[in-house]
């Protein structure tokens, strides 16, 4: 037996009600209405020194300049990002004439609606709406209305993860959409150690048609690699950016970083830095405890065996924790917050929902409880502040 489970949507398990396709369609539309609310609320709209980095070199791209930024008066190649995302908002910002920074927004935008419309294609329209949702949850919310190539990169993760594993004879589309990944962001190059692996193993399982399929992809991913970052070399004379891999952290930093992340992402309702006193953090856990317990009450957990039609998202969603986190021991590169572990926190979720919608005993109730949940996460909207620091003017006038 070899691990390729070939199944469609419809074979995951029966319906606990029926949903309109119009709801995907509303999400959607609710997410584009918080997201640009947002952008244009906040003072920089936004926007991070990443961000400067794909507005510059897609605004390079729209003056025929190429992948560049400016640094020290002369452009230079752009070898710190590559360039799937500062492309995909210069092509946006030629077609609809809007600024980079609100084509960057329109890109996001885009991209949630193509992750619907795979969902609603290979799932049941209740399976697509609530695996839909996870869009609406703060955190998602609060990334998809950054400069960041986070969401195009987590659309093209879920196209590619259905494809390899559920529809393994899209050879084209398969590479095609894993070379998008490493495109987008230089961390889609850990679909070629999942890849080495799963052909390894079938290789011993005498799978070897699998095998050699799944070892070619994984070798014309590393030429494209290599081909890439020698253009880098030839243009910048850096691979992947000149402070990538100066310094290292340690095993205990390391995880540590990665624990609190890992919590924060636990937390769907508000997250915190861990350096001082956030009420809304505090008031969010009973709230989450609380709502979670409701949840666990309308589901019956099953018994049987790990249905095998959800493995790829669980499988897909631990190699890139793993990659991450030994990819950061060689490069020092940002705390694993909310941004780099979205891929992670997004397949996890919808492979518990697939895991858990055989076994929902009162449907209706389950979806207002899921509701209520998305409305709750908005506390991530929220900006994080020093309560003791802001109420210290009180506590002095009072005398305390």
């Amino acid at each position: 037996m070899t691990w390729v489970p070939e199944v469609d949507g419809s074979s995951l398990a029966h319906e606990p009600m029926s949903t309109p396709k119009i709801y995907l369609f509303l999400i959607w539309l609710l997410q584009c209405v918080l997201v640009l609310s947002l952008a244009y609320l906040n003072p920089n709209h936004f926007t991070t020194v990443d961000s400067g980095y794909y507005l510059e070199s897609a605004t390079n791209i729209l003056q025929g300049n190429g992948h560049r930024f400016t640094e020290n008066g002369r452009l230079v190649w752009n070898s710190i990002f590559p360039m799937g995302y500062p492309a995909s908002i210069s092509l946006i910002s030629f077609l609809t004439g809007l600024s980079v920074l609100w084509a960057s927004k329109v890109v996001n935008l885009l991209a949630s609606a193509v992750l619907l419309l795979l969902m609603n294609r290979w799932f049941k329209p209740n399976k697509a709406l609530l695996l839909g949702c996870i869009l609406l949850l703060g955190q998602f919310v609060k990334l998809w209305a950054h400069t960041w190539s986070e969401p195009l990169f987590l659309t093209i993760l879920f196209a590619w993860t259905y494809c390899f594993f559920n529809l393994p004879k899209h050879y084209w589309t398969i590479f095609l959409l894993g070379t998008a990944l490493i495109l987008v962001r230089y961390a889609g190059v850990f679909i070629i150690p999942l890849s080495l692996v799963l052909g390894i193993y079938n290789l011993f399982k005498k799978h070897r048609t699998t095998a050699k399929i799944q070892i070619l992809y994984a070798a014309g991913w590393i030429t494209f690699f290599a081909l890439y970052t020698g253009v880098n070399f030839l243009q910048s004379g850096e691979l992947l950016g000149d402070t990538r891999f100066e310094g290292q952290k340690s095993l205990w930093h390391n995880c540590v970083s990665f624990t609190k992340g890992l919590l924060n992402e636990a937390f769907l309702f508000r997250d915190t830095d861990f350096h001082y006193f956030d009420l809304a953090f505090w008031v969010a856990i009973p709230l989450q405890a609380f709502t979670f317990i409701l949840f666990f009450r309308l589901v019956r957990f099953q018994k049987s065996k790990l249905d095998q039609s959800v493995h790829y998202l669980l499988m897909t969603t631990i190699t890139y924790l793993m990659f991450l986190f030994f990819a950061r021991l060689l490069s020092p590169f940002d705390e694993p917050t909310y941004r780099l572990l979205s891929p992670f926190t997004f397949l996890f979720i919808g492979w518990f929902l697939l895991l858990i919608i055989p076994g929902i005993k009162n449907p209706k109730t389950f979806y207002r409880l899921g509701i209520t949940t998305v409305l709750f996460s908005w506390l991530h909207l929220l900006p994080q502040m020093d309560i003791s620091t802001k109420l210290q003017p009180l506590i002095r006038m009072l005398g305390f």
